[in-house]
C-alpha cells in the first residue's frame, strides 16, 4: 500500500491510519504510444493494474476505508452510489474478498456507459443487502433510513465516491511512489499529470502529495460531470485539509492545479464524440483499455490541449484510472 510510504515522514499515521493491503503497487509507468508525431511526449501511469481483482483509482482509497472498518471491528460496510458506479462495484468486490458484509443503497441514472450493466451486476452479486431509490434526489433519505435499520449490525458508512481526507492519503502516497519512479529512471519528470476529475479525492491527494514532494509538476483535472466537487476550489479545499491532517502548512503552489470543464458533454455516465475517439485510439494504437465516463474524457482533454499547444513540449503523464479486473489483453467492447 502506497500510504505506507508516508509513515517515515509522518510517524503518527502508524496509530491513526489503519490500512488493508488490497492492491499491487507500485503501478507501472510506461510510454503511451499513440500514432502521432508527438506521442513520445506522453507517458501513462497504469492505475488500471492496481489490482487483479478490480483495479482503478478506488483501490488506494479502499485500502484506508476498509482498514478503518476492520480496525473498528465493524460487521461490514455501507456503500451509497449509482448502479453503474465503479466505486460501488470496487467496494463490493474488495470488501467481500476480505470477508466483510456489504450493504448497498443505489439509484439508476441515465447514460451510455459501456460497463454500466457489468458494474451493477458485480455490485448486486457481492452485496449482502441492497436497497434501491428510484431517483437520485431521494437516494440519501432512502439510504439514511436503511442505515438506521442496519444499526444493530454496525456497518461503516463509506463516503460518496470513496472520497474523504483519510482515503485521499492513498494518493498522497501515490505522489511519493511517482517520485521514487522518477528518481529510479522508470519515468521521466513530467511537466503535467492529467487525470479525470469527479469527486476530487484522487486529484486532491495528488495535489497535496506534489506539494510535499516538491516535484515541479502541474495537475490537469478534466471534469467529467457538472458538480461543485469537480472544481478547482473544491480540490484545493480538500488538499488543504489533507495537509492539515498531516500537520503541515496548507500552502498550495499558485497555478499548480488547472481544471478543464470542456469534456463534460451531457454529464456523468454520458459519452462524448471526443471521449469515444480517445478510447478507440488508446485501444487500437496502444492496446490500452479506457472507458468513456472517466478515462476517455481525460485523454480527450489531454489530446485537445496538446494539439492547442497549451501543455508545452515536456513529458506528460496520463493517470489511467480505468476500473475493472486487470487483464493484459485490450478490451474488444465498443467505446
Amino acid at each position: 500500500m502506497t500510504a505506507r510510504l508516508l509513515l517515515p515522514l509522518f510517524p503518527k499515521l502508524r496509530r491513526t491510519l489503519p490500512v488493508l493491503d488490497l492492491g499491487t503497487f507500485p503501478t507501472p509507468t510506461e510510454p503511451f504510444q499513440l500514432d502521432d508525431s508527438r506521442s513520445e511526449q506522453i507517458w501513462i501511469k497504469r492505475e488500471d493494474q492496481s489490482s487483479p481483482l478490480y483495479g482503478g483509482n478506488k483501490v488506494r482509497k479502499l485500502e484506508v476505508l476498509l482498514g478503518s472498518a476492520n480496525r473498528s471491528e465493524k460487521d461490514g460496510v455501507y456503500c451509497i452510489g449509482v448502479t453503474c458506479s465503479n466505486w460501488v462495484a470496487a467496494t463490493s468486490l474488495h470488501a467481500r474478498a476480505k470477508n466483510m458484509e456489504v450493504h448497498l443503497a443505489m439509484t439508476p441514472i441515465k447514460g451510455d456507459a459501456h460497463n454500466a450493466f457489468e458494474n451493477e451486476q458485480t455490485s448486486l452479486n457481492h452485496a449482502s443487502s441492497t436497497i434501491f431509490s428510484r431517483h437520485l434526489t431521494t437516494l440519501l433519505p432512502v439510504a439514511l433510513t436503511r442505515w438506521i435499520r442496519l444499526l444493530p449490525s454496525r456497518p461503516l458508512c463509506l463516503p460518496w465516491g470513496g472520497t474523504s481526507t483519510a482515503s485521499s492519503l492513498g494518493y498522497v502516497g501515490a505522489a511519493f511512489e511517482l517520485q521514487q519512479q522518477i528518481e529510479s529512471k522508470k519515468c521521466p519528470l513530467p511537466s503535467w499529470i492529467v487525470l479525470p476529475l469527479g469527486t476530487g479525492g484522487t486529484a486532491a491527494g495528488l495535489l497535496a502529495g506534489l506539494e510535499l514532494t516538491r516535484l515541479p509538476i502541474r495537475l490537469l483535472g478534466v471534469s467529467i460531470l457538472k458538480s461543485p466537487s469537480a472544481s478547482a476550489a473544491s480540490v484545493r479545499f480538500q488538499a488543504r485539509r489533507i495537509l492539515r491532517r498531516l500537520g503541515r502548512t496548507p500552502h498550495l503552489t499558485k497555478n499548480r492545479l488547472v481544471v478543464d470543464p470542456h469534456q463534460i458533454g451531457r454529464g456523468y455516465g454520458w459519452s462524448t464524440p471526443q471521449a469515444r475517439t480517445a478510447v478507440l485510439r488508446a485501444r487500437e494504437e496502444s492496446g490500452i483499455q479506457l472507458e468513456t465516463t472517466y478515462s476517455g474524457k481525460a485523454l480527450a482533454g489531454l489530446l485537445a490541449r496538446q494539439e492547442a499547444g497549451t501543455l508545452g513540449n515536456d513529458p506528460i503523464l496520463f493517470w489511467n484510472t480505468f476500473a475493472g479486473p486487470h487483464s493484459s489483453t485490450p478490451s474488444t467492447s465498443t467505446p
